[in-house]
């Protein structure tokens, strides 16, 4: 603090330190009388009023010596040596060069204490300790490592394994025994896995701390690296481990690595570890006491911190709309057949999830229920043709675990007793149901949704220790930095029209932020594609991250970028790859076996002994073959992702966050549907680089459940309501930080809730903000203004509507439209009008339930549909033809796809191709 205000101590001593007198180690620092406030190094008197015996540092000997921060941290490492009992006196680096041998040979001093003290008395000032952070954690290692040695000595570590059908960590110790004499262990195996584990585990073992994107250890066995997590089941902690997922060794000589010193990993499968927790909990070290992690010392500003608590926030309620979603059942009745089984269950009360229900704004469950099986609840986020789960526990993140049965909705049954609700499965041997027992049904997908939610959050944690980031996202014009680059001139530039070439000089210029709005047809996935390449080829070393919030987008922009890529020789072409979709042609699996092939075949590799030269030839082979992967074949699909120099993925992706927690950043990060993501979707693809890059249309879809936030974030009460009901529903996910307040912190949190409103729709406010920062008439928003796609017409009407008249047709757009026409004609007498916008009203709308048009809901069957506009749409179709030798297509929407389906049935489709 005092070095923070410019200001040196000069007289850091025994005498300067006092302490209480009850023995507290409480310690306060004086001496400030001698403190000098500079703006330079302080000169030395010469007078003789600063002679004295005490030792100081070396540079202080000279005639032009001063004083500066870096004889304070002297004085402050003699200081720790007087501690030891050493009264270090005398003159020059010999006497300094004496006092640091003696530390080196205290047996009592642990290496983190060595360490600080040599720093400290680092004999050049040039590289001494001087860096509060470094010192600060300095400190805190070598508090732990005291402590290590006397409060936990002699502890074990504990560490939960994650076994079993699915589990990653089961498939690694699969594929790295599969040649082994006794074959693979089968995932089932849990125990064998258990063996391999600790047999893995033995000897001379080396722990990498790493800080992001959350804190996490990877502990590096013989054959395996496994990626420690904090424990997150119940209450999360550190006092045991949690492993789920592990790679092939490998060591960055940049990480910081440290040494278990002989302390016993104490090997067990979750579950257990669940059981026993209290136990392990009392006689086991926690990591982080164990193996601290780096001290944050920059504290967030106000800006900064309301950002972080944002994304924690919308998190947590979606874990809480989640949770409240899982319906309380009792099962009425049970029949067993030979290929599966049918039961029957009516909703039950359940009063605690029925106020958080409430105060999110839901019904109750018994009616969340008939709702979605009888009516169109748009409203409702679980998808259409849904499979369910029955499960004994309705708690997020350990019912969906229980069974791997997946129901099937039959239909709705009004009994005397209550409405019953039938469901069916069709695999057999698989046990059914108790009758009588109280259950909770919910979607069999809820699984991945708690595994995004856990990984959203890890994510979300690791936004701590991006500041700069946070800042962008408070205030962008104060984060805001500019260029003189230029993106130069290429063919691909010129031949864009001239609103994407405007916007791609100002991303290229602008860091480390810019929004970018695309309506219809302005073709940002091509401004994209421009981007890419134009970045690849001023620097082919450039690594570029690609994400989109739907897996659909991502294929749409990587086959864009892929066709432009392929123009590019063999000899150049930037190493593409997909993450999270093993059907595409650039997942790892297949770009790694493009690369080895290639090796294999190259004129270096035939030059190679001839062990290395079969070694190249069998990875290749195995790659092609689809073979399990080996450790060469993991080692090398690892270097491919590091490597490659464009990645894409889903913006929550799980081999995504495993990138990033392997510490690999991107030069850009360009988040493409934007507009279409929450906050919390995007915390990864956000701190992945220093430049992003935001693609998206606030005036097209909103984010998913957007609405429902938005009404929370108006009623502050029932957010705070909602988190004292609610999390015991999703432990682990929902902290209780908000729990509690007095009337001061939530009138505080009152006003936040107000600014988090405008985030709820994140592009559309961070494109709002971007426009306010303007620098030479330039923001750093714009939106693309020329469209190619539709016909003028629809341009205008669709323009006029949302874009404030600023989306115009691009004149080559207007003269096709005016010299091609359309791919289809109207039939002879047709009623429908050669207009390109026609309205079909229809002379009624649905006022109340069950109103003349509908079917469905009374008779127990699934939603509504409207026979009436079925009838309009078949009528309209008929009325196009199709051009000789051309191709026509229409796009019909509704709101569900059930819908589309009891639509689609009533087209006279046969006719149609016909015609």
């Amino acid at each position: 603090m005092l070095h923070e205000e410019g200001t040196i101590h000069r007289a850091i001593s025994p005498a300067a330190v006092f302490s209480d007198d009850r023995g507290d180690c409480d310690f306060r620092l004086s001496g400030f009388e001698w403190s000098l406030r500079v703006t330079s190094a302080s000169p030395v008197g010469r007078d003789g009023s600063n002679k004295v015996d005490r030792l100081r540092a070396p540079e202080l000997e000279k005639s032009d010596a001063r004083y500066s921060f870096a004889t304070d941290w002297f004085d402050f490492g003699v200081l720790c040596t007087e501690i030891f009992g050493f009264e270090p006196s005398g003159r020059g680096t010999k006497t300094v060069e004496r006092l640091r041998e003696v530390v080196l040979n205290l047996a009592y001093l642990g290496p983190p204490e060595r360490a600080l003290i040599l720093g400290l008395l680092e004999p050049d000032p040039e590289r001494r300790f001087t860096d509060s952070a470094t010192i600060l954690q300095g400190l805190s290692e070598a508090h732990a490592s005291v402590r290590n040695r006397t409060i936990v000595i002699g502890k074990p570590l504990y560490i939960g394994f994650n076994l079993g059908a699915g589990s990653r960590l089961s498939e690694a110790i699969a594929d790295i025994t599969a040649n082994a004499a006794k074959g693979a262990i089968r995932a089932a195996d849990v125990e064998a896995q258990l063996d391999f584990i600790r047999r893995d585990l033995t000897g001379d073992l080396q722990l990498l701390v790493r800080q992001t994107p959350s804190q996490h250890y990877v502990l590096n066995g013989r054959l395996l690296q496994y990626r420690v997590q904090r424990w997150e089941r119940d209450t999360p902690t550190w006092d045991v481990g949690f492993c789920q997922s592990a790679d092939p060794p490998s060591l960055d000589p940049t990480e910081k690595v440290a040494s278990l010193d002989g302390r016993k990993i104490e090997v067990r499968a979750a579950p257990k570890l669940s059981r026993d927790l209290n136990r392990a909990r009392s006689i086991g070290a926690a990591w982080d006491a164990v193996f601290p992690f780096e001290s944050t010392t920059t504290e967030l500003d106000d800006a900064q911190y309301q950002v972080l608590e944002f994304f924690k926030i919308t998190n947590q309620l979606d874990a809480l709309l989640t949770a409240a979603q899982i319906w309380p059942v009792r099962v009425v009745e049970v029949e067993e057949q030979t290929e599966g089984a049918v039961v029957e269950v009516t909703s039950v009360p359940d009063g605690q999830r029925d106020e958080l229900a409430l105060n999110l704004k839901l019904s109750r469950s018994a009616d969340q229920m008939r709702d979605f099986f009888t009516r169109d609840a748009v409203s409702m986020p679980l998808a259409e043709e849904s499979d369910f789960t029955l499960a004994y526990e309705g708690v997020l993140g350990r019912g969906e675990q229980e069974t791997n049965i997946r129901w099937r909705f039959d239909r709705m049954i009004f009994h005397p007793g209550g409405i019953r609700y039938r469901f069916y499965h069709e695999d057999a041997g698989l046990p059914a149901p108790t009758l009588d027992s109280r259950m909770y049904l919910m979607p069999s997908g809820l699984g991945g949704t708690i595994a995004q939610l856990k990984r959203r959050q890890r994510a979300i944690d690791g936004m701590r220790s991006h500041a700069g980031l946070l800042t962008a996202i408070a205030d962008p014009d104060r984060a805001r930095r500019d260029t003189t680059d230029s993106p130069g001139s290429s063919n691909a530039i010129e031949s864009m029209d001239e609103s994407k070439q405007l916007a791609l000089n100002r991303i290229w210029k602008t860091q480390p932020l810019f929004a970018l709005q695309g309506p219809p047809g302005t073709g940002k996935t091509r401004l994209l594609e421009t981007l890419t390449t134009r970045l690849l080829e001023v620097d082919v070393s450039t690594q570029a991250l690609i994400t989109a919030h739907s897996h659909e987008a991502v294929r749409h922009v990587r086959r864009k970028l892929a066709e432009r890529i392929a123009t590019l020789p063999q000899t150049t072409r930037p190493i593409v790859v997909r993450l999270d979709d093993r059907e595409d042609a650039d997942y790892v699996s297949r770009t790694t076996a493009r690369l080895a092939r290639a090796i294999s075949d190259s004129p270096l590799a035939a030059s190679a002994p001839t062990h290395i030269l079969e070694r190249a030839r069998s990875i290749a082979a195995d790659l092609e073959q689809g073979k399990p992967a080996t450790r060469d074949i993991r080692s090398l699909e690892s270097l491919v992702r590091q490597a490659a120099n464009v990645v894409f993925a889903t913006s929550n992706s799980g081999e995504l966050a495993q990138l990033l927690e392997d510490n690999r950043r991107f030069d850009w990060s360009i988040v493409e549907e934007a507009g279409k993501a929450h906050g919390f979707d995007l915390a990864l693809a956000l701190q992945a680089s220093y430049r992003v890059l935001l693609i998206g249309d606030q005036e097209q879809l909103p984010p998913f459940n957007f609405a429902a936030l938005e009404g929370l974030f108006r009623e502050p009460p029932r957010i705070l309501n909602a988190w004292k009901n609610g999390a015991g529903f999703a432990p682990g996910l929902v902290g209780r930080e908000y729990v509690g307040l007095d009337d001061e912190d939530q009138q505080r949190f009152a006003e936040s809730c107000t600014v988090w409103l405008d985030m709820v729709q994140f592009f559309a406010e961070m494109f709002r903000r971007c426009q306010r920062s303007v620098v030479a008439e330039a923001p750093i928003a714009m939106q693309l203004e020329l469209q190619h796609r539709m016909h003028p017409d629809i341009c205008e009407m669709i323009s006029h509507c949302f874009y404030r008249e600023r989306l115009r047709t691009h004149k080559d757009a207007i003269a096709r439209f005016q010299s091609e026409g359309p791919p289809f004609g109207v039939v002879t007498n047709a009623w429908m009008p050669e207009q390109r916008i026609v309205f079909v009203d229809l002379p009624w709308m649905q006022e109340v339930k069950q109103a003349t048009g509908e079917v469905g809901g009374a008779d127990g069957k699934r939603r509504y549909t409207n026979a009436a506009e079925i009838d309009a749409v078949v009528q309209v179709l008929s009325q196009f033809t199709r051009k000789p030798g051309q191709t026509a297509m229409f796009r019909f929407c509704r709101p569900t796809a059930h819908k589309f389906a009891r639509s689609y049935r009533r087209f006279p489709t046969e006719s149609l191709r016909e015609s």
